[in-house]
């Protein structure tokens, strides 16, 4: 018997909720099939009819687990715990499915006048987004959750007009100022259990590192706030998403303090990127392009099998090895510290650093270029470095402003990376003077970077 033959079958007796479920089933079958392209001017109507109606059996269908909870029957089928067991059955995340409890243990506990608005329906119905943010703003704590309950007390049906009247996001702010208002102590002792919690670790794992923590509120904002003073507007062809960008603008605000020197004012060493290269494989690196030919082909590994040889790679302070692309980069622009070892290890010679712009270059550099020269990319000169043209190692180029490039952090990888070619073209720009009456016309040298790949084809804005 299909659903319809179940329709007709329960026609003039009373209904049991199986019948009421068929009936549901047999509606929403004969919904899902229609054809949405066929609803024409009807669409609107359409989806604000069944959103309402899924919104309201959402509701519905969290209002039974406590019932299910409590009779304990879902543990006979194996699971760990009951978020488990409705993660499985609803097939949802853990993560939502505690939320799904959550939310009905609320709407059949301290939430009834809640639960009642959004059974209503009509147009001012509560959603159940709406009840979630209330729940997860305001009831979070026990005075709190007292307050909500209490038939005397304003709390809930005052959140209950602003829930009908305001947008998801202004009423999750409107709860949460509530929830201060009555509860000012919560939010200490929340945030004095926050900062317990708090944490950051930075592992190393294969080809990088892998961060996970947690962060109060307030140190949450601050890195969100600085995160976005760094992430500059993406040029044509950035492709990266924002998870990337953002671990990108992590690294730019580190490179920042590192570089501008922010850190440990006082110190005799201030902390700083340091690369360790032996002298061996510094002249393999000025000598050799295995980083990539124009053709984009690798060089040729000239290494034993056993991978031991006179060439050994350049490491960062704690070993992990560093990429050719990105030791390219880096020796664009970094200062060079020569220290020579006797055969016991013992210290002998200490050279002096150079070949790193200096100041007076990188004033003249951001002079000229004013930001980041990458096509499209308007990056400000406190996140960019001086790139040479000429690689420093690869091509021995010379460091002066005429082979300086200004390069964000981001697109300074990107150039090494991708074999990037970078050459100052000169074109005369016609300007015109007047002297004793007479106009005279002469051409005042201008000039820009050109951007090419490793086919030589140029790279547009």
């Amino acid at each position: 018997m299909n659903s319809f033959e179940g329709l007709a079958a329960t026609a003039g007796r009373e209904l049991s909720v199986a019948d009421r479920l068929a009936r549901l089933r047999a509606e929403v079958d004969a919904l899902v099939a229609i054809d949405p392209r066929e609803l024409g001017a009807g669409a609107v109507e359409f989806f604000d009819q069944v959103f309402e109606a899924s919104d309201r059996l959402h509701a519905a269908a969290a209002s039974v687990l406590p019932t299910i909870d409590d009779d304990g029957m879902w543990a006979c089928a194996g699971a760990r715990s009951f978020a488990s067991w409705v993660a499985a059955r609803a097939r949802v995340t853990r993560v939502y499915a505690h939320r799904l409890t959550r939310l009905g243990r609320a709407l059949t506990g301290d939430l009834t006048p809640t639960a009642a608005a959004i059974r209503a329906g009509g147009p001012e119905r509560l959603g159940v987004d709406h009840a979630q943010i209330l729940i997860s703003a305001a009831a979070t704590s026990d005075l709190r959750r007292t307050l909500l309950a209490d038939p005397d007390h304003d709390g809930q049906r005052f959140l209950l007009t602003q829930a009908r009247t305001l947008p998801a996001d202004q009423f999750r702010l409107v709860a949460r100022r509530w929830a201060a208002v009555v509860d000012p102590d919560a939010d200490e002792r929340g945030y004095r259990t926050a900062t317990d919690r708090e944490y950051l670790d930075v592992a190393a794992t294969t080809g990088g590192y892998h961060l996970a923590g947690y962060l109060t509120t307030d140190h949450g904002q601050a890195l969100l706030v600085a995160l976005d003073a760094v992430t500059s507007k993406p040029a044509p062809g950035d492709t990266r998403t924002g998870p990337q960008r953002r671990a990108s603008a992590l690294t730019d605000l580190a490179r920042t303090c590192l570089d501008r020197g922010l850190l440990r004012r006082g110190a005799i060493i201030r902390p700083h990127l340091s690369v360790l290269i032996d002298y061996p494989t510094l002249h393999h690196l000025t000598t050799h392009t295995d980083a990539g030919d124009k053709t984009g082909q690798t060089g040729t590994c000239t290494c034993p099998a056993d991978g031991l040889g006179p060439v050994t790679p350049a490491v960062f302070e704690d070993g992990q090895v560093v990429p050719r692309a990105v030791l390219d980069s880096l020796l664009c622009d970094a200062a060079i510290s020569r220290y020579i070892f006797g055969p016991d290890s013992q210290l002998i010679n200490i050279g002096r650093t150079e070949r790193i712009y200096p100041d007076e270059l990188r004033r003249a550099i951001i002079a000229r270029d004013t930001h980041c020269q990458y096509p499209g990319c308007t990056a400000p000169p406190r996140l960019c470095e001086a790139h040479h043209t000429k690689h420093w190692g690869r091509d021995h180029g010379t460091t002066d402003a005429t082979t300086g490039v200004l390069l964000c952090w981001h697109h300074h990888i990107h150039v090494h990376t991708h074999d990037i070619d970078i050459t100052w073209k000169t074109h005369p720009t016609e300007t015109s003077t007047e002297k004793h009456g007479k106009r005279s016309r002469k051409n005042a040298p201008t000039g820009h970077w050109e951007f090419t790949d490793r086919n030589g084809q140029p790279l547009s804005q």
